[in-house]
């Protein structure tokens, strides 16, 4: 970021001292805008000014033993899918929660990197409408999955309260198309 006394540091949480404070981070944030407590991503990209952790967002990778959380949860028909469906490829970004203006970009191009350097090509993402929309002035085509519907029974107990106050969608991206997109709007801002 061209940004005088912004020192941004954007990338994976590689200690437990950094996983601890990120975690913790976005338990705050959900917390105070949700009301519950998300479930730990398998990785973690944090964004720290400086010292201090301003945005995280979490990396999930498809496990032959775990699959794909969204995949559980989102039920539709494959000819539905505005892309490829290839779980083995598939990443998903979860917990994503800011701080401080400008962070957001960054923290989407580290995740995509990260899940990028795991050789996954898609990624999917559930948000809402509004999240999407700022998403955009990225360069990044989230491609919606128009006639996914939630299955209740893959909704954890301790989630439940998001989803009956959050009207989300399943989204899915390509990886190269993200990367190429979120560096141009980088470089440019």
């Amino acid at each position: 970021m061209n940004n005088p006394g912004h020192a941004l540091n954007v990338g994976p949480a590689l200690t437990l001292e950094d996983l601890r404070e990120g975690l913790a981070f976005v338990e705050m944030h959900y917390q105070r805008v949700f009301g519950l407590s998300p479930s730990p991503p398998d990785h973690l990209i944090i964004a720290r000014n400086t010292s201090r952790i301003v945005g995280a967002i979490g990396v999930n990778v498809w496990q032959p033993d775990m699959g794909l959380r969204l995949a559980r949860l989102y039920q539709f028909a494959p000819t539905d899918a505005p892309l490829p469906i290839d779980l083995p490829h598939t990443a998903e970004f979860g917990r994503w929660a800011c701080d401080e203006e400008d962070v957001s970009g960054p923290l989407l191009h580290a995740a995509v990197c990260f899940a990028l350097s795991h050789q996954k090509i898609y990624a999917w993402c559930e948000h809402t409408t509004t999240v999407n929309r700022a998403c955009r002035r990225f360069g990044v085509v989230f491609h919606e999955v128009i006639n996914a519907r939630i299955d209740p029974s893959g909704i954890e107990e301790c989630h439940r309260r998001f989803y009956q106050y959050n009207h989300t969608h399943l989204y899915m991206i390509e990886l190269e198309q993200a990367r190429i997109a979120l560096e141009t709007y980088l470089k440019h801002s």
